[in-house]
């Protein structure tokens, strides 16, 4: 019967950077009790994972899964429940400002709760894949996640092997005829001094 199928909400992903302006009381009891703290956690499992990473390059991010059963008429805020049953969801952030897809990027989301087996306060670090919309990558959670990146490097120019003269005559080919050119002489000379004695 169609009228008695059950509709999957839907389900979007709200993103707002310079997040991690309210801290739940999940991570207070474990002693990271303001923004700052949280912060500066995420900052230094960033630098650990890629010490190039400068404290600068990193942006936070306030994450929200929300869902809707009316047609996206209202949203709501989501929690475990409506996670995929893998308890993996994936997630696509834009790029941060001045960077694209040529940057490499490091993520870090922290566990605010204790879904799927976490606790609150530990990270994860997952792998980040460069795509045409942005960053992509799976995560066991929300909020707050972290980016940090550094620039692609520059490809040196190859330094020539030799001094550009503008004349394509080979070296090796000069060197033997001015030795030809020298052994010549050398026995002009043996020559006229044997017929002079």
């Amino acid at each position: 019967d169609e009228g008695s199928k059950k509709v999957e909400p839907e389900t979007k992903l709200e993103i707002t950077e310079g997040g991690i302006t309210v801290v739940p009381d999940s991570l207070k009891e474990v002693g990271l009790d303001t923004p700052e703290k949280v912060k500066q956690t995420i900052t230094k499992a960033i630098i650990t994972q890629n010490s190039k990473v400068d404290e600068k390059n990193i942006a936070h991010y306030d994450v929200t899964l929300m869902y809707s059963e009316d047609g996206g008429k209202t949203w709501i805020k989501a929690d475990e429940t409506h996670w995929p049953a893998s308890g993996k969801l994936k997630v696509t952030l834009p790029y941060p400002s001045g960077t694209d897809k040529t940057y490499t990027f490091t993520v870090v989301h922290m566990f605010t709760s204790t879904a799927f087996g976490k606790t609150p306060g530990d990270v994860e670090m997952p792998a980040v894949t460069n795509t045409d919309k942005g960053i992509e990558f799976e995560v066991t959670g929300l909020s707050p996640i972290s980016v940090g990146w550094t620039a692609p490097t520059s490809t040196p120019a190859p330094t020539p092997s030799t001094p550009a003269t503008g004349d394509t005559t080979p070296v090796v080919a000069l060197t033997f005829v001015m030795l030809m050119s020298v052994t010549a002489l050398a026995v002009l000379l043996l020559c006229y001094k044997k017929r002079r004695a």
